[in-house]
């Protein structure tokens, strides 16, 4: 294992960590800053000058792209945080303590195999532990099976794997990518469902989803509206509220 490797690898990591913490910060004052600006601009334009409806506008676009892109941050901190704990798995394998982890496969151990103990596959301080990357049951069920000491007899199978063994030996920040994702699932989740949904057609969209590009481009027709006074300014939050009862109800609907 290479241990160096595997310590840059975490230096990169933490390093970006700490940046995104800063843009986080600073995101979060500028979407503030822009919202009481949207506000402002909306009061200006309700008391002195038309034109600072259109400058709302502008500004509550700027603020919807913020709100996005501040998601787009804590999703990509949550995934590095899931990318130091798989890194710290394997520092832990280089330095020797892995024995310590929780996932031994004791429970995969049968009394009519002793080979499975002499042979350390599983138990404490076995081959299982040592390997075993899985988060799902799936996941875990199918290494046990795949350390059993009876081969499979599709040898096609047996190339398969070992040709995708070798792939990922030569794209190792893919791997720990792929580990990065699972590790984002509860521990021992059972995919059953999911890959029984996975499998089934995808339904057709829902017409009531398409709606969901009509808010932006109605909103900048009821600011020119407004200018032009020929709707009433009170009505210019209309637009937005009508928008987050939408979403509101496609994820109740999705749920």
């Amino acid at each position: 294992m290479n241990r160096e490797f595997y310590d840059n690898e975490r230096e990169i990591d933490l390093t970006e960590q700490k940046s995104l913490y800063q843009r986080e910060k600073k995101v979060s004052w500028a979407r503030t800053g822009v919202f009481l600006a949207t506000v402002a601009s909306f009061a200006i334009g309700y008391d002195y000058y038309k034109e600072g409806y259109w400058g709302a506008a502008i500004l509550f676009l700027i603020f919807l792209r913020l709100v996005s892109y501040h998601d787009e941050i804590k999703s990509r901190q949550k995934f590095l945080i899931s990318r130091l704990n798989v890194l710290n798995s394997y520092i832990v394998r280089a330095r020797g303590t892995w024995r310590k982890r929780s996932q031994d496969g004791s429970r995969y151990l049968k009394n009519d195999r002793p080979q499975d103990v002499d042979l350390y596959i599983f138990g404490a301080g076995s081959i299982f532990q040592y390997i075993c990357a899985a988060r799902t049951k799936r996941g875990r069920d199918r290494l046990a099976e795949s350390l059993s000491p009876l081969p499979p007899k599709d040898f096609a199978e047996i190339r398969t794997r070992q040709h995708a063994v070798a792939e990922l030996l030569q794209r190792p920040r893919l791997s720990l990518d792929l580990e990065a994702f699972a590790r984002l699932m509860p521990d021992n989740h059972d995919t059953t469902e999911l890959l029984k949904a996975v499998e089934e057609p995808l339904p057709q969209v829902e017409k009531i989803f398409y709606l969901r590009f009509l808010p932006l481009p109605l909103f900048v027709i009821q600011c020119f509206l407004t200018y032009r006074e020929i709707l009433d300014p009170l009505l210019l939050p209309f637009i937005p509220f009508l928008s987050l009862l939408m979403a509101f109800a496609m994820l109740r609907g999705c749920w």
